[in-house]
């Protein structure tokens, strides 16, 4: 695997608290990434290996966040189905109760 230094391509980003972001991330992208750190005692270096699986995720990783909700009469509840996969997906929302008006789909 190849050894990247830096940002191997411009749609990669550092960001100034030693972040590296690597937005829609792709089989090319795999390989051995480098992180030196500098200090006023020396500087010293950290590996690491990234691997990039393909294909589909299976629908039962479908996932709530958060897991539990308690919230007050009158707030706001915000809830996020994920939906693992590398296809667009749909998401429908239901109570046990019966399906929830149209607007809350």
């Amino acid at each position: 695997m190849p050894l990247y230094p830096y940002p191997p391509q411009a749609r990669m980003e550092r960001t100034d608290i030693g972040t590296l972001l690597v937005p829609n991330i792709r089989s090319s992208d795999a390989g051995t990434y480098l992180c030196v750190g500098t200090n006023t005692v020396g500087s010293s270096e950290a590996h690491i290996d990234v691997f990039v699986k393909r294909g589909e995720i299976i629908p039962s990783g479908v996932t709530i966040q958060p897991s539990i909700a308690s919230v007050m009469e009158g707030e706001t509840l915000d809830l996020n189905c994920i939906v693992p996969g590398t296809s667009p997906a749909s998401v429908k929302w239901s109570r046990a109760s019966g399906l929830l008006s149209s607007n809350h789909q």
